[in-house]
């Protein structure tokens, strides 16, 4: 089936990628094509140095794009193509290796050498091979066009509300979990480590309610971004404390939605200690996540996709 492809790095997919989604659906449904998404990785931003870190890793973006409700993902090879010309891209990948009859992406978007072809070029190759092609404008907040830079700047500051409103959705960190040390478990808090990549760019380190999402089931969470210096450690990870929740978690992968910051990692006297502010900790977050009402916007998300 002939498809509608909508383009673009989708980093975060947050409203403005959304926006384009939307065209690109109302097309789709217009002339009865598969609505799909085109996506790149590694992400061009990270592998051309632009940027550090990113809001999303390949595995996010794609359940990201299907939450949003994108039924086919293609996710291309960005080395593969960084060296194509403008013009080998839209016929070699677009129109061969996709099959794709139109096409939507945003004004800013950039593709072959160097970045060297733009939306309205595109437009114009795409009428010269008998494609319909269409650039659309970004969607804007109050402080200009919404990018990830820009929620970037906000989940590295720890605006995670703002960011948030900016993403459509709370800020997702998914990975699958790892062997730990098992401190928590000796301190009376089982924790689940987060294995994710180097890459993902984390809120700053500190103790935060969070949403956790498991098999369909939504739980309250206690997440710990740091490097455990009350032990010494040094390699900062994820890690969350489940509440009301008894299993073997090893191999699985949890979806996490940190809401608010409690308070700043720090070292301890004693491990004693540490599990009486952890305990202070879960005792907030009940409170924190029942009534707080930031977390309106997370529950009604998830309550989208379970």
């Amino acid at each position: 089936m002939k498809s509608i492809a909508v383009i673009g790095s989708f980093d975060g997919v947050h409203l403005g990628h959304q926006y384009l989604i939307s065209q690109a659906r109302d097309i789709a449904l217009r002339y009865g094509l598969l609505l799909s998404a085109i996506t790149f990785d590694p992400l061009p931003a990270m592998y051309l140095k632009k940027v550090p870190s990113i809001l999303s890793s390949i595995d996010e973006r794609i359940l990201l794009l299907r939450r949003v409700g994108v039924p086919q993902i293609k996710v291309i090879d960005f080395e593969k193509v960084n060296l194509m010309t403008p013009e080998v891209f839209l016929r070699k990948i677009l129109i061969e290796e996709c099959e794709i009859a139109k096409i939507v992406v945003g004004e800013n978007f950039a593709f072959g050498k160097n970045r060297s072809g733009t939306a309205y070029e595109l437009v114009k190759l795409a009428q010269k091979e008998g494609l319909e092609a269409c650039a659309i404008p970004l969607r804007e907040s109050s402080e200009g066009p919404i990018s990830s830079s820009q929620i970037r700047r906000l989940i590295q500051s720890g605006d995670l509300s703002d960011a948030s409103k900016l993403l459509g959705h709370p800020y997702l960190i998914y990975g699958n979990v790892v062997p730990g040390i098992g401190r928590g478990t000796s301190l009376g808090f089982e924790t689940a480590n987060l294995r994710i990549p180097p890459f993902k760019l984390l809120p700053p380190q500190g103790v935060y309610a969070a949403w956790v999402l498991y098999k369909g089931k939504l739980y309250k969470g206690a997440l710990n971004i740091g490097d455990s210096p009350t032990f010494g450690g040094k390699l900062i990870i994820p890690e969350v404390h489940i509440l009301d929740f008894k299993g073997n978690l090893r191999g699985e992968f949890l979806e996490i939605y940190p809401t608010t910051f409690l308070r700043e990692e720090r070292r301890f006297p004693s491990p004693q200690d540490l599990a009486l502010a952890i305990k202070d900790d879960v005792d907030k977050i009940r409170d924190e996540l029942s009534f707080y009402s930031a977390s309106d916007f997370v529950v009604e998300y998830v309550s989208k996709i379970v």
